[in-house]
């Protein structure tokens, strides 16, 4: 860092320690006869601020104020030399070293511009012009007193002496320098700025350490210290960092030797050094390496050796491979040609040696399959491909050739001559006709159900085999009309010209007095050429599949219909029980509610309501059965909590079990969760708990519970101490329709279990019953556990529905209803009489309704779907197209209750689908909701 100063200069550490000081300030210290030995040189004591003064204090010396953070910039100063006595002045500047992060100087800096003797002479300290060596300053007055001088001519013949070396020095092709121990640069040629890109200027700021990095710098760091202890010098190889990162390979070689110290009378020690670049050496030998690694990486991959028989000095160049190929433990030196004759299999070593010495006679060329026996046994298959190259007088001179091990090789074709023949015995084995046609529609090669079942050429009348046209057969066909065979003729050519990857089409041939249908397709050949194409037909004979495939569609046909059928049979069904039953379950609850009514009368009016309400649950079960049967039922899979689910359930049946004093049961559930349809598993454990009331004994026992198996399912169970069942009737207790002899006497379908069966199966599960008779039975189904943190608990929903007459809402007042039964309209009109703020309007027929809702303008209409002439659907479209009735709502009443019913209803854009029985909470709620107000309250009876 001080060398790099022109003026001159000394750089101290922290404790005041002299660590160097430039060359300018050596100098001009050792002209004024003040030595620079020790850590602190003694003139630094003696400055004073005036001419002859006293010494300036400690605290107050230029080097410890700057060692305290001041900066002094150019103080004139005065010390006066202990030897000649002579006061200088100079003009100090010093400045604190600092380091990142640091509260206090890392050191200190100190130079000045000039120094001024006593007599006034100036004497001129400054370095002269920076060359790339470490020339000592020309000094244009050196006066010391007034007796010194410079012999200005002796000056300039050093300097002349000095720019011949220097051109010398620079003209060198390689890099000379010389290094102090601490690498700072003394000499240093042209070479080296041109290699590492660095000016002079830039390389006397570095040292040599600075164009190194890593373990290189490292190694040269110890092999330095190591010479200047031992003065001894070194060599090493070493890449030297470029000023852009490149690394260029050099070979180092040194010397240690002295010079005259400018500071004492002993010697200092330098390092010379002289460098060659080596980096094009180093390519030369690293592409000859890789070309080298190349080589004998393909002869390894390849299994190849090389030789080179010299045919005048009988003398044989073998590459390392093909010792290791015939397996032999000489070296290349000392394998000869008789070793490798020697190494080939008896059968095979005179046939080897002949057609070696026709290679070597010019008759023909090397190239010869044969085997070898390794010493170890093992038997390899090789090939040896050699020529002759000759002289300028057509002589022979050497034989150049490859020996290759085609073991692998040889082992494929044997499987593949082994796979041929064993694919070629699978398409002889097939039923299938198999022919393949070259280029013009010739016939190649057939298989052997081809040969035993021909077809019959009609251009040639004979058998169409190998060597027949097959293209000149479709074509014979397809001019007496064969529409089926032209196609197929189509369908060859466009494959043959590549126009199509494959074909395939159905033609019909008659086989004796039997007409055949066979599907012909048509591929390419793998492995055929683009000049010479093959192709593959396939003849199947496909007459008993496409028979059956006809039975099958009839078949479908039929049970489709049949289902549709069923399916229109059922909605029917339910069409025409559900109408009188409207009438019949609207006109009881309309009795209910008949205040003049004696306990006698409720009570019968309470059995009509019952036994209607078995029947229409009786319906219910028959169409769910039907949707179950033909998988129309739609699951929707969520954790349910079994505790929440089973207090849903257990109000329904309580009545009954109170009826027949029966105690209810049940374990605490809150921790189990399953995966389930929510309203159906509901379905199912209410009919369950049903049955267990219904075929229970007086003060008997019914118990709900439910544990976790050893898999991933829930295992519930509902108990009962009833009668018990027979062992030999538990496995038709799931079958529809099926009852005990003994309950005949008891209502029931035989359906429910049959339904929970079937739902059960449809959510994964798995239900059944043990029994024993005269102790009870259990009723069990097993489905998936689900996670408690997944389940949404719900809060209890009772389904009981207040006997109170339903409140209507007020911005229904004028209500227009559409209905073709009387007794269902008749209903209608009594329900709406029992709110006198209502105006109702009646129409028994699509045609007549629609006029009344045009000249009317009711607030709701409530439409019947299933009537003659203009049906429901037609009217709701008709009040839709009219701009007068277009926004009126309309809500569909109707017997037509099916799924697909309701979907088609909504799809069809009614605003609400009421299916009979209507119930009238039912009715009111579904009036609140279109007509967008809250639910009803409930007026007292």
């Amino acid at each position: 860092m001080a060398d790099a100063l022109t003026d001159p200069a000394l750089l101290f550490d922290s404790q005041g320690n002299l660590i160097c000081a430039n060359q300018a300030a050596r100098q001009g210290l050792q002209r004024l006869d003040v030595p620079l030995n020790g850590h602190k040189p003694d003139f630094l004591d003696t400055f004073s601020d005036v001419r002859d003064g006293t010494p300036l204090q400690a605290a107050k010396s230029p080097l410890n104020r700057a060692l305290n953070g001041e900066t002094l910039a150019a103080q004139r100063l005065y010390f006066r030399t202990r030897a000649a006595g002579v006061c200088v002045a100079i003009d100090l500047t010093a400045r604190p070293l600092w380091e990142d992060g640091a509260d206090k100087p890392s050191g200190a800096l100190l130079k000045w511009s000039s120094i001024i003797t006593e007599s006034g002479s100036q004497v001129e300290l400054r370095t002269g012009h920076q060359s790339n060596t470490r020339d000592t300053p020309a000094l244009e007055s050196s006066e010391l007193g007034d007796d010194g001088f410079v012999d200005r001519q002796f000056d300039t013949g050093l300097r002349r002496e000095r720019d011949q070396l220097r051109s010398a020095l620079d003209n060198l092709p390689a890099i000379l320098f010389t290094v102090d121990r601490f690498g700072h640069f003394g000499i240093c040629n042209q070479q080296l700025c041109e290699v590492s890109g660095y000016t002079g200027e830039d390389l006397w700021h570095m040292t040599l350490l600075d164009l190194f990095s890593g373990r290189s710098r490292e190694e040269l760091a110890r092999a330095m210290d190591t010479a200047f202890d031992t003065q001894q010098g070194f060599d090493l190889d070493l890449p030297l960092i470029s000023n852009t990162g490149e690394q260029i390979p050099i070979t180092l070689y040194t010397t240690v030797g002295t010079q005259e110290s400018v500071r004492s009378q002993e010697k200092d020690l330098l390092l010379t050094g002289i460098a060659l670049d080596v980096s094009h050496i180093r390519e030369a030998l690293r592409a000859s390496a890789i070309s080298e690694e190349r080589l004998n990486r393909s002869q390894a991959f390849a299994n190849i050796g090389l030789w080179d028989w010299n045919l005048r000095t009988d003398e044989v160049y073998w590459s390392d491979r093909v010792a290791e190929l015939i397996g032999s433990t000489n070296s290349r030196m000392q394998f000869g040609f008789q070793e490798f004759l020697a190494a080939a299999h008896p059968l095979d070593r005179a046939r080897l040696a002949n057609s070696i010495e026709n290679c070597v006679s010019g008759t023909d060329i090397l190239d010869e399959e044969f085997r070898i026996q390794r010493p170890d046994g093992n038997e390899r298959w090789m090939l040896a491909r050699a020529n002759l190259i000759y002289d300028d007088q057509a002589t022979p001179v050497r034989m150049l050739g490859v020996i290759q091990d085609i073991t692998p090789l040889k082992h494929a074709e044997f499987i593949e001559k082994r796979a041929r023949e064993q694919v070629q015995s699978v398409i002889d084995s097939l039923e299938a006709r198999i022919c393949v046609l070259d280029q013009r529609g010739e016939i190649i090669s057939v298989n052997r159900s081809w040969q035993r079942h021909p077809y019959r050429d009609p251009v040639r009348d004979k058998s169409l085999a190998s060597g027949g046209n097959y293209l000149a057969f479709c074509d014979a066909l397809a001019e007496n009309g064969r529409k089926d065979m032209a196609r197929l003729g189509e369908a060859v050519r466009s494959v043959l010209d590549a126009c199509t990857s494959s074909a395939e089409t159905e033609v019909a041939f008659l086989q004796g007095e039997r007409e055949e249908i066979h599907l012909v397709r048509v591929t390419p050949l793998r492995g055929s050429s683009e000049e010479h194409p093959r192709v593959v037909i396939n003849h199947l004979d496909v007459t008993k599949r496409r028979e059956i495939e006809q039975d099958l569609r009839q078949a479908k046909d039929e049970a489709e219909q049949a289902s549709r059928a069923k399916s229109e049979f059922l909605s029917l069904m339910s069409h025409e029980l559900r109408t009188p039953m409207n009438a019949v379950l609207g006109f009881a609850q309309l009795l209910e509610q008949d205040d003049d009514l004696n306990e006698d009368q409720l009570e019968s009016i309470g059995e009509i309501l019952k036994a209607g309400k078995h029947l229409l649950h009786l319906i219910n079960e028959v169409l769910d059965l039907a949707r179950i049967e033909s998988g129309r039922v739609e699951l929707t899979l969520e954790p349910v909590v079994l505790d929440d689910l089973v207090n849903e359930c257990l109000p329904l049946i309580e009545a009954n079990a109170r009826q027949h004093q029966i105690r209810v049961e049940r374990d605490l559930l809150s921790q189990i969760t399953v995966l389930a349809d929510r309203v159906r598993l509901k379905q199912i454990l209410i009919n369950l708990l049903s049955n267990a009331v219904k075929y229970n004994v007086p003060s008997g026992l019914v118990r709900v519970s439910a544990r976790r198996g050893n898999n991933t399912r829930v295992r519930i169970e509902v108990m009962d101490s009833g009668l018990g069942i027979a062992e030999k009737d538990i496995s038709n207790l799931f079958s529809p329709f099926t009852r005990l002899e003994r309950d005949t006497h008891r209502e029931g379908t035989g359906i429910g279990l049959a339904v929970c069966r079937r739902l059960v199966e449809a959510m994964g599960g798995t239900i059944g019953a043990t029994s024993k008779l005269g102790q009870g039975s259990c009723f069990w189904l097993e489905i998936e556990a689900a996670t408690l943190n997944d389940a949404l608990s719900v809060d209890d929903q009772s389904e009981h529905k207040a006997s109170n007459w339903p409140k209507w809402p007020s911005r229904a007042r004028r209500i227009l209803q559409i209905e073709d039964n009387p007794s269902n309209l008749r209903l209608m009109e009594r329900i709406l009489m029992r709110y006198p703020q209502l105006h109702s309007m009646s129409a028994n027929n699509g045609q007549q309704g629609l006029e009344q809702a045009r000249q009317k303008q009711p607030d709701l209409i409530l439409l019947d779907i299933h009537m003659a002439g203009m049906n429901g659907y037609q009217l709701l479209e008709a009040l839709r197209a009219d701009r007068r009735t277009a926004n009126i709502p309309v809500i569909a009443v109707t017997a037509n209750a099916t799924d697909d019913d309701i979907k088609r209803g909504m799809e069809a854009g009614f605003d609400a689908y009421l299916t009979k029985p209507v119930d009238i909470r039912d009715l009111a709620e579904t009036v609140c909701r279109v007509m967008g107000e809250a639910d009803p309250l409930f007026l007292p009876n």
